[in-house]
C-alpha cells in the first residue's frame, strides 16, 4: 500500500476530493504519523516475513510503499480522517467526527 491509497480513501471520507482543504503534503505528514502510531498500538505490524522487526522511517512522498501491510489501510485511513477533523475541532460536529474516527482507528488497529 502507498500513502496515495490512504489519502484517496481519506479525501472521500473527509469530503476533500477536490483537494481544497488539505494539500497532499499535509496528508503525508499524518499518514507518517499514523504509521508511527500503528507501530505503537499494534507492534505485530512491524514484523517482516522473516520474523525481524521493521525500523520506522517516514515516507518522503505519497507514492512510496508504506511500512505496513495492506490490512492496515482502513486503520490508516481512519487515523488520517481523525487528524483532519481534529484540526478543526472548534466545531463540536468536527470534534465528534474526530472522536469517531479515532475510535475506528483503534478498532481496526486491533484487527476489527
Amino acid at each position: 500500500m502507498t500513502g496515495t491509497d490512504v489519502v484517496e480513501n481519506a479525501r472521500i471520507l473527509c469530503d476533500d476530493v477536490d483537494e481544497t482543504t488539505w494539500e497532499d503534503d499535509t496528508f503525508l505528514a499524518f499518514v507518517n504519523e499514523g504509521v508511527r502510531r500503528l507501530f505503537d498500538e499494534q507492534p505485530v505490524c512491524r514484523l517482516k516475513d522473516n520474523g525481524t522487526l521493521r525500523d520506522y522511517s517516514k515516507a518522503a512522498a505519497l507514492t512510496e510503499t508504506l511500512l505496513v501491510e495492506d490490512q492496515y489501510l482502513i486503520a490508516l485511513t481512519e487515523y488520517v480522517c481523525y487528524r483532519f477533523f481534529d484540526s478543526d475541532s472548534g466545531d463540536s460536529r468536527d470534534k465528534d467526527r474526530a472522536d469517531e474516527h479515532l475510535k475506528n482507528f483503534l478498532f481496526f488497529t486491533q484487527g476489527g
